[in-house]
């Protein structure tokens, strides 16, 4: 276990580096179920899908059934809000969600 000031030096370290905390709020509780559903995933796993479609981010994940997913809901148009297997891009201007992954 780490010190409390261990953590706080690296939560620090998260912030400087431009890592953003998002939430999730009790009125997109009811897109969260539904996409659980619909997906077959659990609330967790559907949680950092919903994210990145929130966000208009890039989901980076491991997860084969989350990939799973991503192979069944792909479009024409971008690659934004969907998932990308270990692939993180050098553009500043782009988010990126580590899920089950940690790069």
């Amino acid at each position: 276990m780490i010190s409390i000031d261990d953590a706080w030096e690296i939560l620090s370290s998260l912030k400087d580096i431009g890592i953003r905390l998002a939430n999730f709020y009790w009125d997109e509780l009811p897109k969260l179920l539904e996409l659980a559903q619909q997906s077959r995933l659990t609330v967790y796993d559907s949680s950092y899908l919903l994210l990145a479609k929130k966000i208009n981010a890039i989901l980076v994940t491991a997860d084969e059934d989350l990939k799973k997913e991503r192979r069944k809901n792909r479009t024409s148009d971008t690659n934004k809000g969907y998932i990308e297997l270990l692939i993180i891009s050098s553009s500043a201007n782009k988010h990126c969600i580590a899920g089950q992954s940690i790069i």
